[in-house]
Order: structure tokens, then C-alpha cells, then sequence
């Protein structure tokens, strides 16, 4: 059933789930009195009018109320939640009418039940400040809002690893969890897990004092990657093509966590292909392209980024900025107190897309012409991300002396188009975003500042401002004008076609009979990607189901919660139209894998106490030592204590040694460890990999390449691999 009453654009206020409940929470008409129990009871839905009036038939209130404001045309009835138009004399679906309803009246009509239960505030819950934390709180909120994210957080928790420390991802799943299906009415949690795990992972943010809320964003989503990444599947390493081969990107210096994080996250990402569900949501790719201005031989480099860095560039009514340096700064920092809002997002991206010209001091050494050269530097998008953070490069450090933009960046609340800076355009994928949270620097730079942020509460379809502990509807208008921006969050819109299918598949999931005889199972994560992502991509068990087609031995006790079982009729549906392996019909688990982990379990427990036996005799002995990066040993301890899924692969000493005029020598800030000659060729037997490093008082530092691999000693090892045959 639909309308199309055109009144409700000026006669229907926006309300929430919770205004909504307010004004009905003592129902009587406003004139006599009366209660629901011995009347009908109209609202008033004009906006901010909302008055409650008697349907008597000696004494009409509700009507008597039209009569005086004619202007308030369109009521609700209390009952039944059935809206009437005095001007079109006719029921409005509320629900369902053209032009489209605001707010919480325009998505389902809601039994009074409904409208009281805690539903209508999810997520509307604010959180405690610990200790000038308002820098997380922010960021959190804003991920929170994070449809993709929380839906995955909310129904898919058993997925997450409790091995791993400090188990960020479990605090995080409880606060969502509290956030959206708390019980009671709280108006307020405390994130003392989330805060507790993030100071373990980085000691930087350890102690009371003001942080940047973009370089906890960058630390807790390296962290969450770390914790949440798996392989990817046969099929899925096949679509990802040559974007497994980019490198991290870090567009903005920021403090020395950021670089060593995206430098081990990068060689994370390039182990027979990984990913997590941070790769899955925020990741993107750009493709930097370097032009010799004299050969015009094109260099070009891949690149992946979980957020764009971009620039604030100056206004035209302040001056143009001809030259890089202090001066032309300090004038452009200054200008930006005194001049408006001529500064959009869309400048900013055009900036940070924008050629640059590598000269001077900045030139470049052409890998054709083997020398340096004047150049131009360009970038364009690979891959658009489902979830895009934007942040805005307010603050500058230069030495002693550290100082913010205040640049007014206005920004669209929908409708960001980046198709004019992508490097192939494809028609059916979307490249529009709209907005779903800002996170707002108020304040001086340093411990002066304080961070708040808007966000956009799908249940609800409302704004609402978030200052720690507080929370507080606002007007879409407030959030666009804002002139604190700093971080940015956009969601990619769903095509027609994706939209058209979620609305098939919800239609006959809601059915009750199906004529099939046996169900599907699909992962209840790919299921999340399908309804909130922009691109789910093929349908994916990987989750739950090991490469041989059953359950992997590690899911057997929650598989039940993990998958959705679907009519056939539903999975072949999906599968036509989005491709994926074959259909799951049976939650058997896997006994080949079973057997393969009891073997890997061996083959740790061997190499552990064979490490403990030859480290005991290594205690004792003089002479030539041999050296093993420590980055490696410590990948190696961590397998061999299940500490982390995946083995260390080769042995990797390439970074330890420098030739010098003297000759070569150890590199005095690269870790590492010294051995005994058994315990290297213990380790070299198994894992391969160079050089041979050596270090004696005599010859001083000696590099050779390894021999070959003693394949008796990976005995077991062969033999695991024989079971997938």
C-alpha cells in the first residue's frame, strides 16, 4: 500500500525513534484531558506543533485543531499509527508515500511496543572521557556509525580471535554490543577495554594526556587488521588481481607509529594473500604515476591507503601562495582566521590529485635516463573503498612550533562524486559516497583542542552531535556547516541493481513456505556484505568452510552462529547474479583439515623443543656466531606459541648487512640475534631463505649465500601437505 499526499514535505516533522516516544509517552488530548483508554487520540505531526488531541464526537479536538491552523493538515492516530491529510482527505502511508517521509515516521508504521523499546536508541549512547580521551570517543562514535563495520562487530563476534593480545577486537565488540544492544536506557558507557588493549598495542598512547583522534584511527585499525586478518580464498585471490602487489601509502608525516605500523602491515598483506575486515571496508588504492620531463618515460607505483591525507589549499580571496617555505605558510595560516568559507572538499581533492612538479631539490632520478631529472608527479584512484575517511590536513609541525588551519572546508552531505580522479571507470560500480560522520577539532592545536564529532544514526534516519558523554539530535544543516571538520567518513551508495537485490532477497527471506527440499548455509558475514556494503563481491564461506568443502574444525562449536540458512531458491538467486563457490548444504566438519592441524601441532611442538635443546648447548659456545633478523625470530616465536596463525616463511637477513669502503658490516640500529652454527642450519633446513650472515673476532662479518634444504628434517611438513592430495 502507498500514498502520494504532497503535503507531508511541510506538514510531517523529522522525528526519531526517541521523539516519537516521548511525545507518546503520557498519551491524553491536550484540551480535556482525555487518555487513550476513552478516546482515540490524534498527533499532530506539523513540525513543532505535535499537539494531541481527542476524537469525541460531541467535542472533535483533533479537528477543532485543523480548523484553527489549517496548515496543520496530516495526523497520526496513537492507535493504530494510521496518518490522515485534512487536504487531501485521504489516509497517507506514511511508510511508503511520494515524496518521501523524514525521519523515523517515513521507515515502518511502529506498534506502540516499538516505539518505547530500546531500538529506537540504538547507538545513541554516548561515552565517558577517561582522562582527556575525547580524541578516541570521537573516532569511535564515528566508526560505530559505521554500518559495514558494526553489522559485522554485532553478528559475526565469534569470528574474532581470543589468542591474539591485547584482544582489541573483543573490547570493541563488547562496546558495539553496549552501544547498540545495551540493556536499559544508559546514557552513557565507559570504553576502558577499547582504551586498555589500544595502550598495550601502542605504549604511545599511554598515560592522560591529548591525542590526535586520526593517528588513533590509524593505530586502532592496524591493530583490529592484525587481529581479523585471513587468508584469502582461491576464489577471492583471483579477483583481487594485481592489487595485492601495492604498497602501503602514507600520504602525511606523522609521528614514527604510523610509518613502522603501515611498514609491517604491508609485508602482513603480502603473505599467498591476506585480508580483514578493515581491508574489506576501508581500503583503496591509488596508482602514482612519475613523468620524466625529459625522456617522458612514465614511472608508476601502486599504492594502498585505509584513508586519504588531503590538503587544505588556500582560498583565492586570500592571496595565491606562490612559493613552498615558512613565510608563504605563516601567510597562509594566518589568512585562514580572517577569510570565509571558500574552500570545499572538492578543492581538496583537487589539490591532493593535482600534478606536481618535481624540480630543484625535489628532483627525481629517472630509472630510464639513470639520472636526475625535472619530473611530474601525478596520482589517480585503482579502487574505491567502501568506506572512505577523509582527513583533513589541519595541523603543521614545523621544529618547536606547531599551529592548525582553521579553514572553513565545507563538505556534501551526499553526492560526492570521485569518478573525475579515477584512473578507469567502470559503469556499474557506484562512484558516489554520503556522509556519515565528522569528526570535529575545536580549538587550538595541541593540549588546548577538544574533539566531538556529528554522525548519522541509520536506525533513527537523524544527525546527532556527540560530545563525550553527551548526545543530542541536531539539523543535517548544523552538521554542513561546521567549520571544525577534520576527519571525514563517506559510505559508497549502493547501485540500483545492488538496492533491487537486497529488496528481492529480503521480500522471499520474510516468506514463511519454500518448496525446496533442502536449505543453504551462507556465511552470515558475506550476508552483512550483501546488505550494507557497496560490492560484496562473489558469495564467500571462507569464514566458516575450509578449502576442501566442510566446516574448519576451529568453527565446529559456533558454526550454527555464524552461518544463515536460506531457502535454495534465495542462494541460487545470489549466486547467478554475484557467482561464488558451490552451495553449502551440510555443517559436517572437516576431518582432513582435523588431521592436518594435529600434524601442524606436531611439527610446533618438534621445532620448539629443538630450539629449547640446541639453545641450552648454545649457551656454552664461543666463536663464530651466526645472525638471524630479530623481526623474523619473532614471527617464528609466535607461530611456534600459536600466538599468530601463519608461519614465518624464509629466513630474511638482507636488511642486517652494509658494504662500506672498508667492507661489509652490521647495521647498527637492525635487531638481531646471534647463534650457534646448529641452530642456523636448524633453521635454514627448515625455512630457507639468506644470506648467511656470520660475525667472529677474527674475520669480522661474513655474508655467503644458504645451500639447499634439507628436506629430512621437514619430514612432517612434507607430510601435511600430502594429506590435501
Amino acid at each position: 500500500m502507498s500514498s502520494s499526499c504532497p503535503h507531508v514535505s511541510a506538514c510531517v516533522g523529522r522525528l526519531t525513534a526517541a521523539d516519537l516516544a516521548q511525545l507518546l509517552s503520557n498519551p491524553e488530548c491536550d484540551i480535556c484531558r482525555r487518555g487513550s483508554s476513552s478516546t482515540n487520540l490524534w498527533l499532530c505531526l506539523y513540525p513543532d506543533c505535535y499537539m494531541l488531541g481527542c476524537a469525541e464526537t460531541r467535542v472533535d479536538h483533533s479537528t477543532q485543531h485543523n480548523r484553527d491552523n489549517p496548515g496543520h493538515a496530516i495526523q497520526l492516530n496513537v492507535s493504530n499509527k494510521r496518518a490522515w491529510c485534512y487536504l487531501c482527505k485521504t489516509e497517507v502511508v506514511l511508510s511508503n508515500n511520494i515524496p518521501k517521509v523524514q525521519g523515523v515516521l517515513g521507515s515502518r508504521l511502529m506498534s506502540e511496543e516499538d516505539v518505547v523499546s530500546d531500538e529506537g536508541l540504538a547507538g545513541l549512547v554516548g561515552l565517558a572521557n577517561l582522562g582527556n580521551t575525547c580524541y578516541m570517543n570521537s573516532a569511535l562514535q564515528c566508526l560505530s556509525n559505521t554500518p559495514s563495520l558494526t553489522k559485522h562487530f554485532l553478528s559475526c563476534s565469534r569470528l574474532l580471535p581470543s589468542d591474539i593480545k591485547p584482544n582489541l577486537g573483543q573490547a570493541y565488540a563488547k562496546l558495539v554490543s553496549d552501544l547498540w544492544q545495551g540493556e536499559g536506557r544508559h546514557e552513557f558507557v565507559a570504553p576502558s577495554g577499547v582504551l586498555h588493549a589500544i595502550k598495550q598495542a601502542w605504549p604511545a598512547f599511554r598515560g592522560f594526556q591529548q591525542h590526535d583522534a586520526q593517528e588513533f584511527l590509524r593505530c586502532f585499525m592496524d591493530q583490529l587488521h592484525k587481529e581479523t586478518m585471513e587468508k584469502v580464498g582461491k576464489e577471492e585471490e583471483s579477483q583481487e588481481g594485481e592489487d595485492s602487489n601495492y604498497e602501503s601509502a602514507d600520504s602525511e608525516a606523522e609521528p614514527s607509529t604510523s610509518g613502522r605500523k603501515r611498514q609491517r602491515r604491508d609485508t602482513e598483506n603480502s603473505k599467498v594473500q591476506i585480508r580483514s575486515i578493515v581491508t574489506d571496508i576501508f581500503d583503496g588504492a591509488l596508482q602514482s604515476n612519475v613523468q620524466c620531463l625529459t625522456c617522458l618515460n612514465v614511472s608508476k607505483t601502486k599504492e594502498t591507503f585505509e584513508d586519504l591525507s588531503l590538503p587544505i589549499p588556500l582560498s583565492d580571496r586570500a592571496g595565491g601562495k606562490t612559493e613552498e617555505g615558512w613565510v608563504s605558510w605563516a601567510w597562509w595560516w594566518l589568512s585562514s582566521w580572517f577569510y570565509g568559507p571558500d574552500v570545499s572538499l572538492m578543492d581538496c581533492l583537487e589539490s591532493f590529485f593535482s600534478a606536481d612538479e618535481l624540480k630543484g631539490d625535489n628532483m627525481y632520478k629517472c630509472e630510464k635516463c639513470k639520472m636526475l631529472r625535472n619530473g611530474l608527479k601525478y596520482s589517480k584512484l585503482m579502487k574505491l573503498p567502501d568506506t572512505l575517511c577523509v582527513h583533513l590536513k589541519r595541523f603543521r609541525h614545523d621544529y618547536s612550533f606547531s599551529s592548525k588551519i582553521s579553514t572553513k572546508v565545507s563538505f556534501p552531505l551526499a553526492g560526492l562524486d570521485l569518478s573525475p580522479w579515477l584512473h578507469t571507470r567502470q559503469s556499474e560500480e557506484s562512484h558516489t559516497y554520503s556522509l556519515t560522520g565528522v569528526i570535529c577539532h575545536h580549538g587550538v592545536s595541541g593540549i588546548g583542542g577538544h574533539y566531538t564529532c556529528y554522525c548519522y544514526n541509520p536506525v533513527s534516519d537523524s544527525w546527532y552531535h556527540y560530545d563525550d558523554s553527551t548526545v543530542r539530535l541536531v539539523d543535517p544543516v548544523t552538521v554542513a556547516n561546521t567549520d571544525s571538520a577534520y576527519v571525514l567518513f563517506y559510505r559508497k551508495d549502493a547501485n540500483p541493481d545492488l538496492r533491487q537485490a537486497r529488496a528481492e532477497v529480503s521480500h522471499r527471506l520474510k516468506k514463511t513456505v519454500d518448496d525446496g527440499v533442502i536449505k543453504s548455509y551462507i556465511a552470515t558475514a558475506w550476508l552483512n556484505r550483501f546488505f550494507t556494503m557497496s560490492d560484496p563481491g562473489p558469495i564467500d564461506n571462507s569464514s566458516i568452510m575450509c578449502r576442501h568443502g566442510a566446516v574448519l574444525p576451529s568453527r565446529a562449536e559456533t558454526v550454527s552462529s555464524l552461518v544463515t540458512p536460506v531457502p535454495s531458491k534465495v542462494w541460487s538467486y545470489l549466486h547467478e547474479r554475484f557467482g561464488g563457490g558451490a552451495a553449502v548444504t551440510s555443517l559436517a566438519v572437516c576431518t582432513k583439515c582435523e588431521e592436518e592441524e594435529r600434524q601442524e601441532a606436531k611439527q610446533k611442538e618438534f621445532e620448539l623443543n629443538q630450539f629449547k635443546a640446541l639453545h641450552e648447548e648454545d649457551n656454552s659456545h664461543e666463536g663464530e656466531r651466526f645472525c638471524v633478523s630479530a623481526s623474523w625470530f619473532r614471527d617464528w616465536e609466535a607461530w611456534v606459541c600459536n600466538k599468530t596463525k601463519e608461519p614465518p616463511g624464509p629466513i630474511n637477513n638482507r636488511s642486517l648487512v652494509i658494504t662500506r669502503q672498508g667492507g661489509q658490516t652490521l647495521r647498527g640500529n637492525i635487531d638481531h640475534y646471534k647463534f650457534s652454527e646448529r641452530i642456523w642450519n636448524f633453521y635454514s633446513s627448515l625455512y630457507g631463505g639468506g644470506p648467511q650472515v656470520t660475525v667472529s673476532a677474527e674475520n669480522g662479518v661474513r655474508v655467503s649465500s644458504t645451500g639447499p634444504v634439507v628436506d629430512k628434517v621437514r619430514s612432517l611438513r612434507s607430510e601435511e601437505m600430502k594429506l590435501e592430495d
